[in-house]
């Protein structure tokens, strides 16, 4: 089918002999192919009013013969990482230059995320605090005092407006974006301290997991307890809500992955043939397969509605820290505790990259929004950005011979959404 790409103002950049089957990485693809765009633009496809999504393609948002397309250009891509040398770091992707250092913390800075619209910055630190920054000044906006522990982790809600906390020795706390005040801890029930906490999809409920196999479901807005799941497991090592909120994910302890039903409290499934703890267990952008990953050095791919397992990822030599799922649910990524990330076919199980160079252990590994990059932080101060689909490191953020580069462990790395 012919479809003519124009820009937002109604220029016409390119005319694509498409498939109904292509999905944004293709038309973009045949754009720079004919020279219509540049290599490192980061852009968007809408027709009408419908995007064309990570897993999307033209025909699912209705384009067809003749139809016109517009390529919105997006903000250039930028990273932050946070790092045991009390500092977060925002920056510029395609350069590899550090754009501007988050500094004011007095210790390590456990986590660090940006707000869903890219405009704010909030870090996590041992130093007991919480610090809000702007993203494009730098400034630190607000520090949020009040826990007696090393803050752990800190999250946004899905609108900006609150931020959701978990330090070593306290429970789960939510608190004002506006004001910086605690509106609440979530605490009756648990019989230890709350390992990590999260948002659901619509931000109207919190999840909280404590060291106690407890796993509590509470109500944002007036703090009550609305449903506890107690795991099958001795520990609940990680948990995920499903795209539509309705179900639950857990990884246990006890080398098994759990499905609940949020509105019945019923444990719906499980997916047994780990033969270590389930270290990090996810859902596929649709929510149709789960994705584990283990300490027995292997990831394995379920269906979420029968259980079985689709496809085992081996070759792992040491235990796998975490594996995501490609935007488009197509490519599995691992990261090892022996330096290195790989790359997976989620259809075949085919090993596709082995993603190395890192000197110490792979810490972290993230797709960017539109699944052509992904990067690796690491115990060897750097972070490193790669090209999906040739397996090339593009860039590596930071190292000895680096301006304005880490000091120390750098603990996560980020991408900047897509908006």
């Amino acid at each position: 089918m012919t479809a003519t790409v124009l820009s937002i103002g109604g220029e016409e950049l390119a005319c694509l002999a498409a498939k109904p089957d292509w999905g944004l990485r293709e038309v973009l693809a045949a754009m720079l192919e004919r020279g219509a765009i540049a290599p490192d633009v980061r852009a968007q496809i809408l027709h009408g009013g419908c995007r064309l999504a990570a897993g999307a393609s033209l025909m699912d948002i209705g384009a067809a013969a003749g139809s016109q397309l517009t390529l919105v250009k997006l903000p250039p891509l930028h990273l932050l990482t946070a790092s045991e040398d009390g500092t977060a770091k925002l920056w510029n992707a395609a350069s590899s230059e550090c754009c501007s250092t988050f500094a004011g913390h007095g210790g390590s800075v456990f986590s660090v995320v940006f707000s869903p619209d890219g405009s704010l910055v909030l870090t996590a630190s041992e130093d007991h605090t919480m610090k809000l920054w702007s993203a494009a000044s730098c400034e630190c906006l607000r520090t949020f005092t009040g826990h007696s522990s090393p803050v752990r982790s800190a999250v946004f809600s899905p609108d900006s407006q609150q931020v959701l906390t978990t330090s070593d020795y306290s429970m789960a706390q939510l608190w004002s974006v506006a004001s910086g005040e605690c509106l609440r801890a979530f605490v009756a029930g648990h019989g230890e301290f709350a390992r990590f906490a999260k948002f659901s999809p619509d931000g109207q409920e919190v999840l909280t997991v404590s060291g106690d196999a407890m796993v509590k479901f509470w109500s944002t807005a007036s703090g009550e307890c609305l449903r506890t799941f107690e795991s099958l497991g001795s520990v609940t090592l990680s948990v995920e809500f499903s795209p539509d909120g309705q179900t639950l994910l857990m990884g246990s302890l006890d080398s098994v992955a759990e499905l609940w039903s949020i509105a019945t409290g019923e444990c719906l499934r499980t997916f047994e043939g780990h033969s270590s703890p389930v270290l990090s267990a996810v859902f596929s952008p649709d929510g149709q397969e789960v994705l584990t990953a283990s300490a027995d050095s292997t990831a394995k791919l379920w269906s979420t509605s029968s259980g079985k397992c689709l496809c085992t990822f081996e070759g792992h030599s040491d235990f796998v820290r975490s594996a995501v799922l490609s935007p488009d649910g197509q490519q599995v990524l691992t990261s090892v505790c022996d330096g290195t990330a790989k790359l997976w076919s989620a259809a075949s199980g085919d090993l596709l990259h082995s993603f190395e160079g890192h000197l110490a252990h792979v810490f972290s590994a993230a797709f960017s929004p539109n699944g052509r990059e992904m990067v690796t932080a690491s115990g060897d101060f750097t972070a490193k950005l790669w090209n999906v689909a040739t397996g090339d490191c593009l860039r590596t953020l930071g190292g000895h011979d680096s301006l304005g580069g880490h000091t120390d462990d750098v603990l996560s790395a980020v991408f900047s959404p897509a908006i």
